[in-house]
C-alpha cells in the first residue's frame, strides 16, 4: 500500500487482485464510495490500480475492497507480480490458472463426456447427464452468486453477475439443466476472455516499468573528494548527478554533463540505431547506455520521466472506453 498526502487530502494507491471484468472495478468504486471519508475513488481495472482521495484511511479501504471480495497487494514485490501477469502465456493455460475458470473447463470436459454417452444410448447416460449439468451449475455458479450477493449488500449495486445467477436458479426451476449450465459456462468463458486480455495490457504496461532500474549511483563533491551512493529512484530530485557506466540502463532522465556514449533508445523512440550522446545531450530513463561512461544531470521527477508518462498514457489508453462500449 502507498499513501501520498497533499495540502487538503490524502491520495491513497493499492493494488487490487482478483477482477475478472470491467464491472469489477465499477462495484469496487461504487463500494468503497459509500466510505466515510472518501472523496473520489477510481478504479482501472487493466492496471488492477485504486486511487482514492478523502481522509479515509488506507486500512479502511482495503478492509472495504475484501469485503467486496477482491484481495489487496500488501508489498511493492507483490505489486510488481501482479503488474508482470501471465499475460504473455497461452490462453488455455490462463485458463486453468485460475480456479473459477478451471473448475468450468472440468464441468464441460465431463458434460462432453455424459453428452456423448447419451449419444451412444449408454445405460444410465440421460440421469449422469442431468446430474452434470446440475454439479456444473452449482460448480461454477455459486462463486459468481456470491460476487453478484456481495456487491449488492457491501456497493449496493445489482450487477451481471447476480442477474446471471438469478437467471440459472431460474432456468433450474424450471428443469432447464442445459440452459442453465450454458449459461454459467459461456458467462466464465466471457469473464476469462476479458481477464485474459486485461492480463496482457498489464504484462505491456508492467514491460515498460521493468525497464527502468530501481536504483541509481549518485555522485557527491565533499571536500575536494567525489564520492558516490547508491539512491532509489523514486528519491532523485532536479539537479542532482548520477553516474552511468557502458552498458548499464539509465536510471532517470537528464542532460549530460560529461562523457561521451551511444545509446540505444529503442525502448522509448523505437529507433534501432544507437544515438550518440555528448555534453548537453538528452537522455532518457530505461535507455541503454553503450561503450562510455556518462555523468548526468536529472533533470525531470519520477513521476515526469518519458518513461513512465508512455506508462500512464497505455494505462489511460486500456482504460478508456469508446461510447460504443460503454453501450
Amino acid at each position: 500500500m502507498e499513501a501520498e498526502p497533499n495540502s487538503t487530502s490524502e491520495v491513497i494507491h493499492l493494488t487490487v487482485s482478483g477482477m475478472d471484468c470491467a464491472n469489477c472495478a465499477k462495484t469496487i468504486e461504487r463500494g468503497v464510495a459509500t466510505l466515510q471519508g472518501v472523496d473520489s475513488v477510481h478504479v482501472s481495472y487493466p492496471t488492477e490500480r485504486l486511487e482514492a482521495s478523502g481522509s479515509a484511511t488506507a486500512d479502511a479501504i482495503a478492509d472495504k475492497v475484501r469485503q467486496l471480495g477482491f484481495g489487496i497487494a500488501q508489498s511493492r514485490d507483490e505489486q510488481r507480480s501482479l503488474m508482470a501477469s501471465s499475460g504473455s502465456d497461452s490462453f488455455m493455460h490462463y485458463l486453468w490458472s485460475e480456479w473459477q475458470t478451471r473448475s468450468a473447463l472440468i464441468a464441460a470436459t465431463v458434460i462432453l463426456a455424459v453428452s456423448l454417452g447419451n449419444l451412444l444410448m449408454l445405460s444410465g447416460a440421460s440421469e449422469l447427464l442431468q446430474i452434470a449439468l446440475i454439479a456444473a451449475v452449482l460448480l461454477v455458479g455459486v462463486p459468481i452468486a456470491i460476487k453478484g450477493v456481495r456487491a449488492l449488500l457491501f456497493a449496493r449495486q445489482i450487477t451481471i453477475d447476480l442477474l446471471m445467477a438469478l437467471a440459472a436458479t431460474g432456468a433450474l426451476f424450471i428443469g432447464a439443466y442445459g440452459e442453465a449450465a450454458a449459461v454459467m459456462l459461456l458467462f466464465a468463458l466471457g469473464e476469462a476472455l476479458e481477464g485474459f486480455s486485461a492480463a496482457r495490457s498489464r504484462d505491456a504496461i508492467g514491460s515498460l516499468i521493468r525497464l527502468q532500474p530501481e536504483s541509481a549511483t549518485v555522485v557527491e563533491q565533499h571536500d575536494g573528494h567525489t564520492h558516490y551512493r547508491e539512491l532509489a529512484i523514486t528519491e532523485l530530485t532536479n539537479g542532482q548527478q548520477i553516474i552511468v557506466r557502458a552498458g548499464e540502463r539509465i536510471p532517470a532522465d537528464g542532460r549530460v554533463v560529461e562523457g561521451e556514449s551511444e545509446v540505444d533508445e529503442a525502448a522509448i523512440t523505437g529507433e534501432s540505431t544507437p544515438v550518440t550522446r555528448v555534453v548537453n545531450g538528452q537522455v532518457f530513463a530505461g535507455t541503454i547506455n553503450g561503450g562510455g561512461t556518462l555523468i548526468i544531470e536529472v533533470t525531470s521527477r519520477p513521476e515526469d520521466f518519458a518513461i513512465a508518462r508512455i506508462a500512464r498514457l497505455v494505462e489511460q489508453a486500456q482504460a478508456s472506453r469508446s461510447p460504443a462500449e460503454r453501450y
